[in-house]
């Protein structure tokens, strides 16, 4: 089901959870409102879904770790807060996620570095905050790591130079991340440009 741009306003409603067998639903560039309906839980068989472009609000659901065999998630660009749902973990199939440019916050779940089937991770124009840890080694198959723009403070792994190493793209700049920067930075300060350091020792 495709109705992008269709000038669609309201809530989602707690219907959607009838449409079992539905493999890919695009409501993208709409005025949908308020908050991801929990029924969402029941799309079992979806791949594909693109909720990006709206007004939807409070907290990713948690029973979106029930839609296993999503490869497709770009809820960006809504006004989504509180933090990424651990029962993320569930979606092993995940290649493309998008989260960028809400206001999402606090740790990164450490169960999102077991998703070793993300190409593509934009988490870019949040309030994400902690630190980023060694295990983002994990993301084996990453094409894309845009955490632009967030609060994330601590020293930066070394382990993202294996991304580095492999000219993918990752990107770290305009946040609190504190020196001494990762090896491969010196080569290319593109990016971490632009820390807040205020807080370093």
């Amino acid at each position: 089901v495709d109705l992008s741009s269709y000038g669609i306003s309201g809530g989602i409603p707690p219907e959607i959870g009838e449409l079992t067998k539905l493999k890919y639903l695009n409501l993208s560039n709409n005025q949908l409102s308020e908050k991801i309906p929990s029924e969402i839980e029941n799309l079992t068989n979806l791949e594909y879904l693109n909720l990006s472009n709206n007004q939807l609000s409070e907290e990713i659901p948690s029973e979106i770790e029930n839609l296993t065999s999503l490869e497709y998630l770009n809820l960006s660009s809504n006004q989504l807060s509180e933090k990424i749902p651990s029962g993320i973990e569930n979606l092993i199939n995940l290649e493309y996620l998008n989260l960028s440019n809400n206001q999402l916050s606090e740790e990164i779940p450490f169960e999102l570095w077991n998703l070793t089937n993300l190409k593509k991770i934009m988490l870019n124009n949040n309030n994400f905050s902690g630190i980023i840890i060694s295990e983002i080694e994990n993301l084996i198959n990453a094409e894309i790591i845009d955490f632009q723009e967030n609060q994330f403070s601590g020293i930066l792994p070394n382990q993202v130079c294996f991304f580095y190493d492999k000219e993918i793209f990752i990107n770290f700049r305009y946040n609190n991340l504190c020196p001494p920067y990762p090896d491969c930075s010196l080569i290319n300060e593109y990016f971490i440009h632009g820390q807040d350091t205020t807080n370093c020792n």
